[in-house]
Parts: structure tokens; C-alpha cells; sequence
């Protein structure tokens, strides 16, 4: 018994990062627009709304409540992301993406992130999104955030699939330029 849950354990985890067979589920999901798939999983681009109402909701809403930053967090992260731009890209299917994606949310929320400056897409176990964007920022793994530095245009950092330390200090050595070498 422990060997199955190990092992099961041990694909949801690969399944992450690592291209499988497109399924009945992500032909659907391909052909269809993200606002008909609430019983699939999301692609495409969409809005944190969507994720809420939802299947996706239960995971989403625990993740966000269970999230904390310090006040000393707060005011580092908001002095420096209203630097930058963040274009995300998450599996709705995706054990990594459903604990990191409600973190970063709460933490934008909490620094009072502008939402023009983020935008998310997600994508099926395949790494496709229905608008071919993933090619154009080379996404192999999920979650992938992308913070882009709005004076230059150009790509600062990417936080990708999980922390080298913790969520937090992570995105904090990402947008302070520190040396930090995503865990991808």
C-alpha cells in the first residue's frame, strides 16, 4: 500500500514537468474556450474570478487564506514590484501550480499589485496554451511567474514550479535583483 502511494505521489509530482499524452479531457480543453471548461481544466488566458467560481474554487480559496506575508514582507515586496510587470502560466491540473498560484495571488493583493501590470494563462499537460503564448516566454514547467522589468522590457527573473527556499524570500531576491537561480 505505502509503495502505490508512493508511486502516485511520485507521477502527480512528474506530471508537472514532464509533456504526457494529450488525453480526451485536453482535446476538449484545446478546442473549447476556458469560460465553457468548468468541469476541465483551464487554458488560455483569464482572470483570478474565473478560477473562483469554478471546481478549481476549494484549492484556490485554501491556498489563498492560508498564506501569510509579515508587514515587513509587505514592505519590501510593494516597494519593489511596482517595478515590474508578471505574466504567469499554471496547469489548473498541476499539484505545484495549485500551491503556488493562490500564494502569489494573496501576495499581490496584499501589496495592492496594479492588475493591469499581471496577467495569467494557463496551460493543458502538454504546456500549450490556446494562444500558442507559452513558445514566445519557452515554458517547460508550471507554475512559471515572469517578472518584467517595465522600464526596459526585458525579463528580470522567473520564479519556476517551486522555491528554492520559500515562496516568499524567493520572489523577494527576484525583484530586489538579488543572485537567484530559479529551481528549474
Amino acid at each position: 500500500m505505502k509503495k502505490t502511494i508512493l508511486l502516485l505521489a511520485s507521477l502527480a509530482l512528474w506530471s508537472c514537468g514532464t509533456a504526457t499524452k494529450n488525453t480526451i479531457q485536453e482535446t476538449q480543453t484545446e478546442a473549447t474556450s476556458y469560460k465553457d471548461l468548468n468541469n476541465y481544466a483551464f487554458t488560455g488566458d483569464f482572470e483570478v474570478e474565473d478560477i473562483k467560481h469554478s471546481k478549481h474554487k476549494a484549492w484556490f480559496e485554501a491556498g489563498y487564506t492560508n498564506f501569510k506575508l509579515s508587514e515587513s514582507e509587505k514592505k519590501t515586496l510593494k516597494k519593489h514590484l511596482k517595478k515590474y510587470e508578471i505574466i504567469g502560466f499554471i496547469g489548473t491540473w498541476c499539484p505545484d501550480s495549485k500551491r503556488e498560484y493562490p500564494k502569489l495571488i494573496k501576495l499581490l493583493d496584499e501589496v495592492d499589485f496594479e492588475s493591469e501590470d499581471f496577467k495569467i494563462y494557463a496551460v493543458n499537460r502538454m504546456k500549450k496554451t490556446s494562444e500558442g503564448i507559452e513558445q514566445k516566454f519557452n515554458i517547460r514547467y508550471v507554475p512559471t511567474f515572469i517578472f518584467i522589468n517595465k522600464k526596459t522590457g526585458e525579463e528580470t527573473g522567473r520564479y519556476v514550479e517551486r522555491p528554492n527556499e520559500n515562496f516568499i524570500k524567493d520572489i523577494i531576491q527576484i525583484v530586489t535583483q538579488q543572485n537567484y537561480t530559479p529551481y528549474r
